[in-house]
């Protein structure tokens, strides 16, 4: 009985090792299926940035993409959700680039553990990437630096090498891409916007064309992403275009910008209540909104 306990424990090692030596060659290869697809890390595009795919893979368990169809980047679950946006494919060439600028104006300012929990599984990497937007009388493409869809995120190259940028271009880029990225968390329940914030002020009120201090006097603030004071130019008000533009103001804007609407009582309550709620997932979003890379 003994012998036959030592064979199937030699057996079980020897499964062990040849299997973690498996592992190791496919990690040490790159070649990493992904998951519902053809594609397979790296992508073969350039040696550098396959390589730091490589690592954010092992990092966070997304992929990566710099190859991908428009059918891949138009999926979506929910019907004529992405149809409004379009794209080039980036250059093999730029895709490192933009990796570093990935990381400063996004990764570096979150926890691991909540990006490897809450990352869009699918990270497309595009040359331009422009969403249609459309009024009474026409309709024109415009450049974006983001979007979201399901379980996936795209993002656009951007113009000029990092070490390249102004401080101004590099705020602009993160400035984009966190506010695309919050309210995102905050659709798939990553980010739980407390009740209270929606008891503050009043959606039933009339707004329409009214100045900008009565928007504040009634607890509602600009939203620099669609670059729109919201409140009083649209017929009606609603609870998620609220939320928008306060995750888009603490995403874009740093705490001495914030000052003067904070002397709006309301203004101030919705404020203090998201700032908690990102506590208390591990997000400083003070800290977000405060990098200007200066």
């Amino acid at each position: 009985m003994k012998a036959i306990n030592m064979i199937k424990k030699i057996i079980l090692a020897v499964v062990a090792i040849t299997t973690l030596a498996s592992c190791n060659d496919d990690n040490d290869l790159g070649e990493i299926k992904v998951p519902g697809s053809d594609y397979t890390l790296p992508q073969g595009g350039n040696s550098d940035a396959d390589a730091k795919i490589l690592s954010l893979y092992n990092t966070y368990d997304s992929y990566f993409l710099y190859k991908f169809t428009e059918k891949d980047f138009n999926w979506s679950l929910i019907e004529n959700t992405s149809s409004s946006y379009q794209f080039e494919p980036i250059a093999p060439e730029n895709v490192s680039n933009l990796l570093d600028m990935i990381q400063i104006g996004w990764l570096d300012l979150y926890d691991t553990a909540f990006l490897k929990r809450y990352m869009p599984k699918y990270v497309m990497l595009t040359g331009k990437l422009q969403t249609l937007v459309e009024d009474w009388w026409s309709s024109t493409w415009v450049d974006v630096t983001a979007r979201c869809i399901d379980n996936q995120i795209a993002i656009a190259d951007v113009a000029k090498p990092v070490s390249s940028m102004t401080s101004e271009e590099k705020r602009s880029f993160k400035n984009y891409l966190q506010a695309t990225f919050l309210n995102y968390c905050i659709s798939t329940g990553a980010i739980i916007v407390p009740e209270e914030f929606y008891t503050i002020s009043d959606y039933s009120a009339n707004l329409y064309w009214e100045p900008e201090m009565k928007a504040r006097e009634n607890g509602f603030v600009y939203n620099p992403q669609t670059d729109e004071e919201w409140s009083t130019v649209y017929w009606s008000l609603s609870q998620s275009l609220d939320v928008n533009a306060y995750v888009a103001s603490l995403a874009y804007r740093t705490e001495s910008e914030w000052a003067e609407d904070l002397n709006y009582p309301l203004v101030k309550k919705k404020y203090d209540l998201l700032v908690d709620a990102f506590a208390k997932v591990g997000i400083d979003i003070k800290r977000i909104g405060n990098q200007d890379f200066k």
